[in-house]
């Protein structure tokens, strides 16, 4: 009988070209990648998932909770597509087995949320996060995600956002960032929904199972509806459980409109392990300023430290001059500096802070009257104290009338950055000195600090 023929093998793609288009659907996007097209591309061959798995846990997956398609209905149940938290679930959840393990970063962003049912036009731009979508993406399989992050989200309960990040749903994760994240329990009540999120019995409320966070970056405006709050205000708590305080390393957080002295006390919490701080607070009470100089001079491991001192226009003529003159004094203290009738706290990082940032707001029109608070911070950045010090930056938003030249703000921008770096130059020589960055914007410009 003879032998039937052997089909011809099928053609296959060179892998650097199967690698090319992958890279480039990981690219698309604007740069965010187009995550459908990597599942479908994970479920074609081993080949092909190894390296779509490789662009899904490095790049994650970033989705836009809002519904696409027509404007949704004051109720948030408007006609249109459904966002693409379902059609993720969907495909990650209940696909082929492990595709949710690819995931290594995931983003949920509300911001083109519009308003939902029991928010005021304060909460305009907020998506509601229901308890039952908490609960699926918490248990979702995505137990490889290592950085999480919410973006203009509004939960029921503290414990529906607490339910993201223990538990074991994200075992692993290391980031966890917040950026204008709500709590509106009215919305929760309304629910009336089987698998609400509860909260604990007393007698468990300290059984949480936290994550080896490392990173944390909080964001937050002030709630301009009564009715919510920051979700900041919660994880500031939890942080100071023994469990976070010994793994978190770098901490981002926006107090301008916090409660500057509970900052303080997690931050005495975090003094054991905390590597990297920057902070953005408001420059009054001297009091509540004294309490967070306190609590960041005892952070003896810190290596980066950024200050961002936020103001108001009718501050800006006095208060960043106060400013700038208590952190040099801080800065330079060795036994600790008076400040407001408190002690701020001897500085026990000096000895290994590698890179300091300050951010101050003043009109550019005063530069003779503010260049020498600056220059007392540049100071006290002398070597002795300072070894290890290798930048230190200085961002300043002009907080004129607007009517400054470019050329007035270059002249500022160098003067400060010539005078700083004088000040470096009296440490001694053939040791080297930090490098000095200033950079001045207007107020009509974007500013994005170094900080936040």
């Amino acid at each position: 009988m003879p032998t039937p023929p052997t089909p011809p093998p099928q053609p296959t793609l060179p892998t650097e070209l199967t690698d090319a288009i992958i890279d480039h659907l990981a690219q698309a996007d604007g740069g965010g990648g187009d995550w459908r097209a990597l599942a479908a591309c994970a479920r074609v061959s081993p080949r092909w998932r190894e390296r779509a798995g490789f662009w899904l846990a490095r790049g994650g997956v970033r989705l836009s909770l809002a519904r696409r398609g027509r404007e949704r209905a004051s109720d948030g149940k408007g006609e249109g597509e459904e966002g693409d938290l379902e059609d993720f679930l969907q495909q990650f959840r209940t696909g082929p087995a492990g595709l949710a393990e690819l995931v290594g970063a995931l983003t949920l962003d509300g911001a083109a949320g519009g308003a939902k049912s029991g928010l005021s036009s304060g909460g305009a731009g907020y998506h509601y996060l229901s308890d039952a979508d908490v609960r699926r993406v918490a248990r979702g399989g995505l137990r490889n995600v290592r950085a999480l992050t919410l973006k203009r989200v509004c939960v029921g309960s503290a414990e529906s956002l607490r339910a993201l990040y223990t538990g074991g749903g994200f075992g692993r994760l290391e980031e966890l960032a917040l950026e204008d994240v709500v709590i509106d329990t009215s919305i929760s009540s309304q629910e009336g929904q089987p698998d609400r999120v509860e909260p604990p019995s007393a007698e468990h409320a300290l059984t949480y199972t936290y994550p080896p966070l490392k990173a944390v970056r909080l964001r937050a405006r002030a709630p301009a509806d009564p009715g919510t709050r920051s979700a900041v205000d919660e994880l500031r708590d939890d942080l100071r459980a023994p469990a976070l305080a010994a793994t978190v390393r770098s901490l981002k957080v926006d107090v301008s409109r916090g409660d500057m002295e509970g900052w303080a006390e997690t931050l005495v919490a975090l003094q054991g392990g905390l590597e990297e701080l920057r902070v953005r607070v408001w420059p009054q009470p001297a009091g509540a300023r004294t309490a967070l100089y306190a609590a960041i001079g005892g952070c003896a491991r810190l290596r980066r430290l950024a200050l961002h001192f936020s103001s108001g226009i009718q501050l800006a003529h006095s208060e960043s001059v106060v400013v700038c003159g208590s952190v040099a004094d801080w800065l330079s203290s060795t036994s600790g500096a008076e400040e407001g009738g408190g002690r701020a706290g001897r500085v026990l990082f000096a000895r290994g802070l590698e890179e300091f940032t300050l951010c101050v707001a003043y009109p550019v029109s005063t530069l003779g009257f503010r260049r020498e608070a600056v220059l007392r911070v540049g100071r006290a950045l002398g070597r002795e104290r300072y070894p290890a010090l290798r930048v230190v930056r200085v961002n300043v938003l002009d907080r004129g009338e607007g009517d400054e030249s470019e050329e007035e703000r270059e002249t500022m921008r160098r003067d400060v950055e010539e005078g700083i770096a004088a000040e470096q130059s009296g440490r001694e020589r053939g040791l080297g000195g930090a490098v000095v960055q200033v950079r001045v914007v207007g107020q009509g410009e974007q500013w994005t600090s170094e900080c936040i």
